[in-house]
């Protein structure tokens, strides 16, 4: 568990407690648990969404310049081969 890997454990415990219990008694924040990884999209914030999209266009078109390298790369040993 995750809360195992911190200094105060015991505090930090309390103090979570006492935030849901106290977000849960005034106002209609929603509480709920879930493991390690992306929440459902209307639980996310809008500054993570944003960061994510980016990242992940980043990655693609990372992927689509390798992709080109390699076809091109596979054109040219192709060429070689013909040439030999």
């Amino acid at each position: 568990m995750v809360v195992d890997f911190i200094f105060n454990k015991e505090e930090f415990m309390r103090n979570i407690t006492l935030l849901i219990e106290s977000a849960r008694s005034t106002t209609k924040i929603p509480i709920f648990y879930t493991a390690i990884e992306m929440l459902a999209l209307k639980y996310e914030s809008s500054a993570w969404l944003y960061t994510y999209n980016e990242m992940f266009s980043i990655i693609q078109q990372q992927q689509r310049s390798m992709s080109d390298k390699r076809d091109l790369l596979l054109q040219l040993i192709e060429r070689k081969k013909k040439k030999w």
